[in-house]
């Protein structure tokens, strides 16, 4: 879930105040600069949202290379086997073939005629190798199948290892380039911001001026009267008995985590309140993304699930929303691309975006996709 309010926000809010009460030149040009700082936060908004699906894009790259390394480990094993089984299929040939024309004897043939150069010899000789290819044509095929499941096994790991670093590489350029962006639009909105307050800050100056002025029209209309009523003002002020305002007390309590692991995930995630977001990061005290936050928090809890917000909605139970207990996970989005932890009362601790840091938040909205409970 994105919420942008800040400092920008706070500007909105007095401007629209301001303008209630501006004159006509002033109302415009704080207006221009009002829709101005909307469209920008909207646009840098959208980046940030884009910025986080590409952070869960490559959390899905890297955890994809790391299970074809993982194969590839496998795959080198199993082709270790299969050179030996190369290595012996040649030998048994080998040793047979030499059996078959040296020692042929084994085949009940005189050895004069293994050694025999002429006719009779060479007819042996073929003979034997006739002998030779008939009976030992099971190791022959099985010498051709193993290479062939070789050369296959090399070139699909060839592959996949090239696919997945292609991927990788590509999501580092979009992020590089959309984190960029990000940059650049705050700077603008950054500047956007002074020259609003600026506007606000005339304004409000105009504002007080005016209230003075008023103000010491009224007063010396009071003088007036207060010198007609002089008695009778100061009897009514010394009599007048004031009172206390009171605010009344907050009604909402939040609902205890259902177990002992929820209730460690909810306190490791309030525990990094503050941190600034990172892409891709999960470095308690450091810097989180959205499932890095959720991975690390649950982990402390010894659960273990990816660092890949569509994987981890996946791999637990879903409950309805209305369901919904402290340490369950929220996951927005319609491709999944972020994920809170759910702490009760209608509200989440996440990692929303680049620029922002591990924050409470409301947890329900329109882009609200599910809820899943670990443990």
């Amino acid at each position: 879930m994105r919420h942008r309010f800040g400092v920008v926000g706070s500007l909105l809010v007095a401007s629209v105040l301001l303008v209630g009460v501006a004159g006509p030149a002033a109302a415009d040009s704080i207006s221009t600069k009002q829709a101005e700082a909307r469209r920008v936060a909207n646009k840098i908004q959208q980046m940030q949202e884009y910025a986080e699906s590409l952070s869960e894009a490559y959390n899905k790259a890297v955890d994809d290379l790391a299970k074809a390394t993982a194969s590839v480990d496998g795959a080198k094993a199993a082709l270790a086997t299969q050179d030996e089984r190369v290595g012996g299929l040649k030998t048994k040939l080998s040793q047979f073939a030499l059996r078959t024309y040296v020692l042929g004897g084994e085949l009940q043939a005189p050895a004069g005629a293994i050694a025999d150069s002429t006719g009779a010899g060479l007819v042996a000789r073929n003979t034997y190798a006739a002998l030779f290819l008939g009976t030992n044509v099971d190791a022959a095929d099985q010498l051709a199948a193993v290479r062939q499941d070789l050369d296959r096994t090399r070139a699909t790991l060839t592959a996949q290892l090239n696919k997945q670093a292609q991927l990788t590489a590509a999501v580092n350029t979009k992020s590089t380039s959309v984190l960029k962006a990000i940059d650049d639009a705050q700077s603008y909105e950054a500047n956007l911001q002074g020259d609003l307050a600026k506007l606000v800050a005339a304004e409000r100056q105009r504002q007080e001026q005016e209230a003075i002025r008023q103000s010491q029209a009224r007063a010396a209309a009071a003088l007036a009267a207060q010198a007609r009523a002089a008695a009778a003002a100061i009897a009514a002020q010394a009599g007048y008995p004031g009172r206390i305002a009171t605010a009344p007390a907050g009604t909402g309590a939040r609902v205890p985590p259902p177990s002992p692991g929820a209730a460690g995930a909810v306190a490791s995630a309030r525990s990094q309140l503050g941190v600034p977001y990172v892409f891709a990061a999960a470095r308690p005290g450091v810097a989180f993304d959205c499932s890095g936050l959720t991975m690390w928090a649950w982990g402390r809890s010894g659960v273990r699930m990816p660092h890949f917000a569509a994987s981890q909605y996946a791999m637990f139970p879903h409950v309805p929303v209305d369901q919904a207990q402290p340490g369950d996970l929220v996951f927005f989005y319609s491709d999944i691309h972020h994920v809170g932890i759910y702490i009760g009362a209608g509200l989440m601790i996440n990692a929303p975006h680049t620029g922002d840091v591990v924050r409470i938040a409301p947890a329900f909205g329109a882009q609200l996709v599910g809820v899943a409970r670990p443990g």
